[in-house]
């Protein structure tokens, strides 16, 4: 059941004006980071009446701005106008934002590519800011707040890369990188994105699509094993595996002696009720499966395939050549896919995957990136961003997926059986919606609705 609160808890509010014009803003643990016009990000103390510690400055107009907890990074899509007047996107990550940085000389580094090298205590001082090579227009970022991945999307395709600290050969200080991990694609335009570990959530205009990326490790022992039973000289398939059947097409068109003793065997193999065998070819299938895009639909995973419109996944070479026991078994497992039918362009907003641990606690967070992060103790490392690569990934109790029409808000809960919680009908037409842990906030045109929420498995 939902219960709308009318009484809402905020303790209080506080409202500032900015010198510039703000064009996009996200926390950031206590601090609100405002960038603005004059290709800057502005940084707010909430706790002091949004007085600005100090700006950071940026290449170009950022167009969205994310804050990654874990990885302690403040990540940016920005826009700038080409010569023959058309639009051209980076997506730039920035660290040691905390830093006031007057006077320093603004650089950009690419992904994978050194910084010069200096001292080491210019080097803890240094502003850093990477650029990462896309080949298509970024549509929208996320940032996954345990494991520090970032996901970009470029259309049909979403970009997933990892964050390392590397070291540098010369000065042997180390340094913040990302690497490209894999590219997903997917059957929709993805306009809003939100990831959890290896959960992904992305959303049109009008679909939303949920899956979960897996990974496998290829068992050599049963291979080996296999291997060896197939050596064995005059070994009927059969003894080895009391379930195996030998196909044989020409049956069909062909009858003799030997195909009704081999008919007998399927019969013998098989349970009554299995006939007549059907035989699904799956490439054709998926090309013979199509949704119409003016019609809703609904598919509850778990699914390998929606309707001739798949998820494929495909790894960077690169990521074997720094990790060669990685996992090359990887897959995407589609939760939940929904369209829905309207006049408009757009008729969906709010996406936000919810996760819930056993511990609120989040491992490598900052209580005040200002202090805490300057503080932190610099490792080098690289990890993969999926399942059992991540310190909290055997803490995740349950996860559910929102998203909202203008009308009507949907949560869903994704952890085991997929199914739909709870809905929400709002008292006018949304601008906007945000998510706690219990809680629900809505500003609609009539003003600010507060909602109760709940997972079956949160509890």
């Amino acid at each position: 059941m939902v219960r709308v609160v009318s009484c809402h808890h905020f303790l209080s509010q506080d409202v500032f004006l900015s010198e510039n014009e703000p064009v996009a803003f996200c926390g950031a643990q206590g601090k609100l980071l405002v960038a603005t016009t004059q290709h800057a990000v502005n940084v707010h103390d909430l706790d002091s009446r949004g007085n600005v510690l100090h700006t950071f400055p940026t290449v170009d107009i950022v167009k969205q701005i994310i804050f990654c907890e874990s990885g302690n990074y403040v990540a940016t899509i920005e826009n700038k106008a080409s010569w023959h007047r058309s639009i051209v996107t980076y997506v730039r990550i920035y660290f040691k934002w905390w830093i006031d940085v007057s006077g320093q000389p603004l650089k950009v580094r690419i992904a994978g590519s050194a910084p010069i090298s200096c001292d080491s205590q210019s080097w803890n001082k240094l502003f850093e800011m990477v650029e990462l090579p896309l080949e298509k227009t970024a549509l929208c970022i996320a940032c996954c707040n345990q494991t520090s991945a970032l996901a970009v999307s470029l259309g049909a395709i979403i970009s997933v890369f990892c964050h390392s600290k590397k070291i540098h050969e010369g000065s042997k200080q180390t340094f913040h990188d990302f690497d490209h991990f894999v590219d997903i694609s997917v059957p929709i335009i993805v306009q809003e994105l939100s990831i959890c570990e290896n959960y992904f959530s992305c959303m049109s205009g009008k679909a939303v699509h949920v899956f979960k990326i897996e990974c496998e490790k290829e068992d050599t022992s049963e291979n080996q094993n296999c291997e060896a039973a197939t050596n064995i000289e005059g070994n009927d398939p059969d003894l080895y595996d009391e379930n195996f059947i030998e196909w044989r097409f020409e049956s069909c068109t062909l009858m003799s002696s030997r195909d009704k003793n081999w008919d007998d065997h399927i019969r013998s193999k098989l349970h009554p009720k299995s006939f007549p065998i059907n035989v699904h070819f799956h490439a054709i299938d998926k090309e013979n499966e199509k949704f119409s895009s003016t019609e809703e639909c609904e598919f509850y995973g778990p699914l390998l395939t929606v309707r001739g419109c798949p998820v494929e996944v495909r790894i960077d070479s690169k990521v074997f050549e720094m990790f060669p026991s990685a996992s090359s078994y990887i897959s995407a497992v589609t939760l939940l896919f929904r369209q829905f039918v309207s006049n408009e362009n757009k008729c969906l907003i709010g996406l936000q995957l919810i996760p819930f641990y056993e511990s609120e606690e989040l491992k490598g967070g900052f209580a005040d990136p200002l202090n805490a992060a300057a503080f932190s103790t610099e490792k080098c490392f690289y990890s993969l961003p999926w399942p059992n690569l991540s310190a909290s990934v055997s803490k995740l109790r349950a996860i559910g997926c929102f998203f909202s029409t203008f009308q009507k808000g949907f949560l869903y809960d994704i952890t085991n059986e997929i199914r739909l919680v709870s809905s929400y009908s709002y008292t006018s037409s949304l601008k906007g919606v945000v998510l706690e842990t219990s809680l629900l906030h809505a500003l609609t045109e009539t003003g600010l609705e507060t909602y109760t929420m709940h997972l079956p498995h949160s509890a």
